[in-house]
């Protein structure tokens, strides 16, 4: 479980969230809200790579997989080499070429990748990893072939007793998945 009590914080100086409450616990979670409402910085709170100003933020879950919106990968490896060394050498190639195929990822040099491309490797990277929470920062603006891939990954992760949480703009399309949707407004979640 995870759960954020009256969560606030500052970056430089300026409030980006006013007295967060929400807890997570297993299934699919919605961060919805519109731009520069805090959704990426809730979830990097949940991330651990920022840390809140005030009050309490308690994580149970042991291992965590965090896709940002945006990733700076090395430009001249292959995208399944790239992907065997950051999954540290423990997922087959067999396997990654597998999810690949999945999600029609070329196996090209990675700076020649388009933003779709790029996005899709991405998932590729997420769901190959073992976790207890995925934290996904706007990964929907796949073509439709990847997005049902996508839906289907994340109905075996939710199925699988874990916790998802996305932030998006898009809730319709998670509707199969039966989401809890938190809405951030203004630095304020409801």
């Amino acid at each position: 479980m995870l759960k954020m009590i009256h969560l606030q914080k500052k970056i430089r100086r300026k409030p980006i969230l006013h007295d967060v409450t929400l807890e997570i616990e297993r299934g699919c979670y919605l961060l919805s809200g519109e731009n520069g409402s805090g959704k990426t910085t809730i979830l990097k709170l949940m991330a651990k790579v920022l840390f809140s100003d005030k009050k309490y933020l308690q994580n149970d879950f042991s291992k965590i997989v965090y896709l940002p919106d945006f990733q700076d990968y090395p430009k001249m490896m292959k995208a399944e080499a790239f992907l065997y060394e950051f999954l540290e050498r423990k997922v087959s190639h067999s396997k990654i070429f597998q999810k690949m195929k999945e999600y029609r990822l070329d196996n090209r040099v990675i700076g020649t990748l388009s933003k779709g491309m790029l996005q899709k490797m991405g998932l590729v990277q997420v769901f190959l990893k073992e976790a207890d929470l995925y934290l996904l920062d706007e990964p929907d603006g796949l073509d439709t072939e990847a997005m049902d891939c996508f839906l289907e990954d994340l109905r075996e992760i939710v199925n699988s007793g874990k916790a998802v949480v996305i932030a998006t703009h898009r809730a319709m399309v998670y509707e199969s998945l039966n989401p809890k949707i938190f809405t951030v407004k203004e630095g304020y979640c409801q």
